[in-house]
């Protein structure tokens, strides 16, 4: 078999274009930078992009720099692309292996995980349970978002609050009045998995590129109650304004294994859990 025409994904970095440029000229562009004649550039998607408002001498003109990814022929050959390969401009993409998993490991199978916390942690650590094909409760302390923000509204009027349900406790976390941005960019294979998930439940599509991506508490309002259903298909149980007070732990340490959760509704077995509680409920950590 000839390998020379399979394709081979490549990073391109530092792509500029004015704010106010059509995004359509950035394939034009990579084909110019690269010397890549039509049709040569088998798949393109753009990866990055972030804001630079910096002056270079009498130019402040402010520009998105744009990292992007392109597949070529294994057996592609070009000048400019080989010295583009050499000054690092170019790169082999990371492999796009997918993070998912799509088979439970036989010793996982049947287990029942107990998510503990209704923030991102605990929503996608279910989402990604949940897809090994595990049984998955979730515990939130708080409301669901709907009833959250009546809450709020309450508190807001007369100035008493929620113990239980407020602006750190709830469905999706502090993060929900926080004004929704995602400012952690990693490189890492869950990134882009999780940010398909966001926007297949109604956040921005930038939010799949943009360095400093916000998608706004106005639209996380919208947001979560699909992300919830979406869970929900999967097999997710949610448990509202439930509190965690305690573990029923079987065994003596070190090989000792939590059997059950002890929760304000009442104790209910599990064979794990995942604690992503937050940084706020100190209580919980205490109990």
């Amino acid at each position: 078999m000839d390998t020379r025409f399979l394709p081979k994904s490549w990073r391109v970095r530092g792509l500029e274009l004015p704010v106010d440029a059509d995004p359509a000229l950035l394939a034009d562009l990579v084909a110019r930078e690269l010397g890549l004649e039509a049709g040569v550039m088998r798949a393109f998607r753009l990866v990055r992009r972030s804001l630079d408002a910096r002056r270079r001498g009498s130019d402040h003109q402010l520009r998105f720099v744009h990292q992007v990814e392109i597949a070529l022929d294994r057996g592609f050959r070009g000048g400019r692309f080989a010295r583009a390969l050499r000054s690092g401009y170019v790169a082999e993409a990371p492999a796009s292996e997918s993070a998912i998993p799509l088979a439970t490991h036989a010793s996982l199978r049947g287990a029942r995980v107990a998510v503990l916390g209704g923030g991102p942690g605990g929503l996608f650590a279910a989402w990604m349970l949940a897809h090994a094909g595990l049984e998955v409760e979730l515990f939130e302390r708080g409301s669901p978002v709907e009833r959250r923000g009546r809450e709020l509204v309450a508190f807001h009027r007369s100035r008493v609050p929620n113990p239980e349900s407020n602006l750190l406790y709830g469905e999706g976390g502090a993060g929900t009045y926080s004004d929704g941005k995602l400012y952690t960019r990693v490189e890492d294979a869950l990134e882009l998995p999780i940010l398909e998930e966001l926007v297949a439940c109604g956040a921005p599509g930038e939010i799949l590129f943009d360095a400093r991506a916000h998608v706004g508490t106005d639209k996380l309002h919208r947001v979560l109650p699909r992300l919830r259903a979406r869970l929900e298909e999967l097999g997710v149980r949610f448990h509202w304004n439930t509190r965690v007070e305690g573990l029923v732990v079987a065994g003596a340490a070190p090989g000792a294994r939590v059997r059950a959760l002890r929760t304000s509704a009442g104790e209910t077995p599990c064979d794990a859990l995942f604690l992503a509680s937050g940084h706020s409920a100190r209580d919980t950590w205490n109990s």
